[in-house]
């Protein structure tokens, strides 16, 4: 269901991966004390009901387990740290959800290898969501989703790959319903040659900030109030650089991408990238 705005998926890791959840930091520096809540040697899925969609169940049976991997963590809020949500992106094939909830021993879930269950559900990773890597929480328990056009992109087999618009897709939790969605144009985060890698959100003032971590780079500011966005690029800040290296225990590695991250500052009027 949706309301407002426009109608509109081998061998394990050598480490774990691992979420945790800290206490607040007070305003001095002092040590707290970090509590695991769950960590994986390699993520599994939640078996859907076996009267599920038949194009819900190819998605569950897709699954190949080195291509699965979390790259953003979130809670939501007033779950008291319970309540994780995590990223899978489809960079390969065999991922058969892209937002899921970690379920967890409160859960009927076990913390030492928890299963994922597609957030909100397996029809809305399979229908709606293409591949997530970043989204962001505001203070009403809304999740901007930012949900790339291009999957399956590090696939050895190019005729897996897809490409397409990305989009920006604000989900109420309480709600469970879709509460905004923008698609992005192809001159500013193009097709078939961008990469939409990281969110930060101003939401005060209702803007996102994208940055693109392919091709020319850049960031793009949305306003959701107006529905409109521009694309900030700036050289030689924004761009890539071929020759840039950084150095890991003695190991020189090359950094070719362009604008990788991006933040707010604490009031939310610098933009770092």
């Amino acid at each position: 269901p949706r309301r407002g705005g426009p109608g509109r998926p081998g061998a394990p890791p050598a480490t774990p991966i691992v979420a945790v959840a800290t206490h607040d930091l007070a305003p001095r520096a002092r040590a707290v004390e970090a509590t695991l809540l769950a960590n994986w040697t390699y993520l599994t899925y939640e078996r859907p009901h076996a009267a599920a969609p038949a194009h819900v169940r190819a998605a569950h049976a897709s699954y190949v387990r080195e291509n699965n991997i979390v790259a953003g963590v979130k809670r939501l809020p007033g779950a008291e740290g319970r309540e994780l949500l995590v990223t899978v992106p489809r960079w390969r094939s065999g991922v058969p959800s892209t937002l899921n909830r970690v379920v967890l021993g409160d859960d009927g879930g076990d913390n030492r290898q928890p299963l994922l269950r597609p957030y909100p559900s397996w029809e809305f990773n399979t229908r709606v969501l293409r591949n997530v890597q970043s989204f962001e929480v505001d203070s009403r328990g809304w999740l901007w989703i930012l949900d790339v056009g291009r999957q399956n992109f590090f696939d050895a087999d190019e005729r897996t790959h897809t490409t397409g618009a990305t989009r920006l897709i604000v989900y109420d939790a309480a709600q469970r319903c879709v509460v905004h969605w923008h698609e992005f144009s192809d001159a500013q985060l193009p097709y078939a040659s961008s990469w939409a890698n990281d969110l930060a959100l101003d939401e005060t003032r209702g803007v996102a900030y994208v940055s693109n971590t392919w091709a020319d780079g850049g960031v793009l500011v949305y306003d959701a109030r107006t529905r409109r966005a521009r694309r900030f690029v700036h050289e030689p800040s924004t761009g890539a650089d071929a020759d840039n290296t950084i150095t890991i225990n003695g190991e020189r590695y090359p950094v070719g991408l362009p604008t990788d991250g991006v933040a707010l500052s604490g009031d939310q009027r610098t933009v770092y990238y």
